[in-house]
């Protein structure tokens, strides 16, 4: 017959593995798509489309607040695309952006004193 603390011991291995499970599931989440807006009094309408291969995958329109960041995440697999954002329905930018998991792979989009820009990459 098992003794209480084999039994104690079975019940925190079982823990231990569900909380490692749940690490490594948030762990594998991808931003695909950063939108920061650095205006901390002035809001942006924003309308980002993004294609692959001629083909429209992805489109939304966003209202950004004020200091505010939005994230897509897990978005798109792992390809070249174009993207194209429209700010306030007066200025645009577009390119050609890789997204993929990497850090060095995300479409940033970033708004402030009514200027817009897109790049890619979370840390250029």
């Amino acid at each position: 017959m098992p003794s209480q603390q084999s039994a104690n011991h079975s019940r925190l291995h079982e823990r231990s593995a569900e909380t490692t499970y749940v690490f490594t599931q948030s762990a594998e989440k991808t931003e695909d798509i950063l939108i920061r807006n650095y205006d901390y009094q002035r809001g942006y309408d924003l309308h980002l489309v993004i294609t692959h291969a001629g083909e429209t995958v992805f489109q939304k329109r966003y209202y950004v607040q004020p200091s505010d960041t939005v994230s897509e995440c897990d978005l798109l697999p792992s390809a070249d695309y174009g993207v194209t954002v429209t700010l306030d329905n007066t200025q645009e930018a577009s390119g050609h952006h890789r997204i993929d998991p990497s850090p060095d792979h995300t479409a940033v989009i970033e708004i402030g004193n009514g200027a817009l820009s897109l790049t890619e990459g979370l840390y250029s």
